[in-house]
């Protein structure tokens, strides 16, 4: 059973061509060769969990950046079943969808520019935390990756945390 609003359903288009200006350049030069790019399984995971919930991949088909040459192994054939289901709950989006996206775009648009410690301190300020310290994480980074698995790994924990954090003040405005 899938969990989801109805602005998650929707292609998130405006946040997508924000989100790939500087992905673009990665995929660009690895778009040139064919072969694919084998990143790790976790970050196909997280890749899946991005289109499942958000349409991370399956708004790339219309993007500038176009869908990136990525075997997605063992995962392949579920992100690309979820991907060709995006697409057709796309076409069918109601005019209540389509303004609840919108509305997500406004306030997802502004996180994509910034870089994750960014999107943390909006989200601390907004729930009036702010000056609270905590563990600073590491990025996850798989040792000799390829320079484009590292940049997508980058972009879409940026892209999921903008996601949640436009969530969570949506449902703050609504209380």
């Amino acid at each position: 059973m899938r969990k989801r609003t109805g602005f998650a359903a929707s292609a998130l288009l405006v946040a997508v061509l924000i989100l790939f200006s500087g992905f673009a350049t990665v995929n660009a030069a690895q778009a040139q060769d064919e072969t694919p790019v084998v990143c790790d399984s976790t970050l196909a995971l997280l890749l899946f969990i991005a289109e499942h919930d958000y349409d991370y991949l399956s708004a790339q088909i219309d993007s500038e950046a176009g869908l990136p040459n990525v075997d997605f192994g063992q995962y392949d054939l579920i992100i690309n079943d979820t991907m060709a289901m995006m697409m057709e709950m796309m076409e069918g989006m109601t005019e209540e969808q389509m303004a609840e996206h919108a509305a997500m775009e406004e306030m997802v648009a502004p996180m994509m520019v910034m870089d994750v410690n960014g999107i943390l301190a909006a989200y601390a300020e907004m729930m009036m935390m702010e000056g609270s310290s905590s563990t600073v994480l590491q990025p996850g980074v798989v040792a000799g990756e390829p320079e484009f698995c590292t940049a997508l790994r980058a972009d879409v924990e940026r892209f999921l945390l903008a996601h949640l954090v436009a969530e969570a003040e949506m449902m703050m405005g609504d209380m």
